[in-house]
C-alpha cells in the first residue's frame, strides 16, 4: 500500500460513492447487504472507509445496486484513477490516454 495516503483517499471515495448510489437507490445499509449476500456491519465499514471491499465483494455490490464496475468510476480521470485488487498493486481503469501510446 501507499505512504501519501492515496490508498486511503481511494478507500474513502469507495464508500462514499456506495452510500449516495445506495442512497439514491432508496436501499437501506440492510437491504443493500441482503441483495449482496453480505453482512449489513460490512456495509457499514465500507461506506464509512474503514474496510475496503475484495474484488468480489465490490462486484457483488454493484449488481445490488444495477451499475458495471466501470459506471462506478466514472466521476474520475480515467489516467488517474487506479484500482485497488488484492495484495497486487494497481490495475488501471478507463480508456488510454495519448500517453499511452
Amino acid at each position: 500500500l501507499g505512504d501519501d495516503g492515496s490508498d486511503r483517499d481511494f478507500q474513502r471515495f469507495i464508500g462514499k460513492k456506495l452510500k449516495s448510489t445506495r442512497l439514491r437507490r432508496r436501499l437501506s445499509q440492510s437491504e443493500l447487504a441482503e441483495l449482496a449476500g453480505i453482512d449489513q456491519a460490512q456495509v457499514s465499514q465500507f461506506e464509512n472507509g474503514r474496510v475496503m471491499p475484495k474484488m468480489a465483494t465490490f462486484y457483488k455490490l454493484t449488481r445490488a445496486l444495477g451499475i458495471n464496475p466501470g459506471e462506478f468510476f466514472s466521476e474520475f480521470r480515467a489516467q488517474e484513477m487506479c484500482v485497488h485488487v488484492g495484495s497486487l498493486k494497481f490495475l488501471k481503469v478507463g480508456a488510454p490516454s495519448n500517453n499511452d501510446f
